[in-house]
């Protein structure tokens, strides 16, 4: 059975989602205009390339990856964000993707029980990667915090809910 055959159609779109979501999550806490998002951006892309070459290991890391191999389920993951984020404040995204993420994280705990905590702490970082990709604050790109409280906190917020997944 593959790691994708673990998982009811819909459940497995959103897993697959999930790398892009934490990273929404984190910029929408804290959303730091078009360079921020940018680099933001660029730092979930190179995290996902970063696990394709190296998946540690970890099966259902591997197979996410591998999704997004598809232009058509990389559509899918599109459509998943775009949903999302359309017409919603930047606090009910971050709500809702945290209790996906828990949802989540618990069904792939109770489906693939070895590989949800290596699944977990990348998602973890993922998002750590996207708070620091852009600096808060400041003037001009200078001064400013690498982490903004709001992205901490959404990190917090994930790290918990990826923690209840073990649970």
């Amino acid at each position: 059975m593959t790691v994708k055959e673990h998982f009811e159609s819909r459940d497995w779109e959103r897993i697959t989602a999930l790398p892009m979501l934490v990273g929404v999550a984190v910029t929408a806490a804290d959303p730091s205009g078009l360079w921020g998002a940018i680099k933001e951006s660029a730092a979930m892309a190179s995290e996902l390339r970063r696990a394709k070459a190296n998946p540690e290991d970890n099966d259902l890391i591997a197979a996410v990856v591998a999704a997004y191999d598809s232009a058509d389920e990389r559509q899918v993951v599109t459509e998943i964000l775009r949903a999302e984020v359309r017409n919603r404040k930047p606090p009910e995204i971050v709500e809702d993707i945290v209790a996906e993420v828990e949802r989540l994280m618990l069904l792939a705990t109770v489906k693939l029980p070895d590989e949800a905590p290596g699944f977990g702490r990348w998602l973890i970082e993922i998002a750590r990667q996207v708070a620091e990709a852009a600096t808060e604050g400041g003037f001009l790109g200078f001064g400013g915090e690498p982490v903004s409280p709001e992205e901490r906190a959404t990190l917090d917020r994930l790290a918990l809910a990826i923690r209840v997944g073990r649970a």
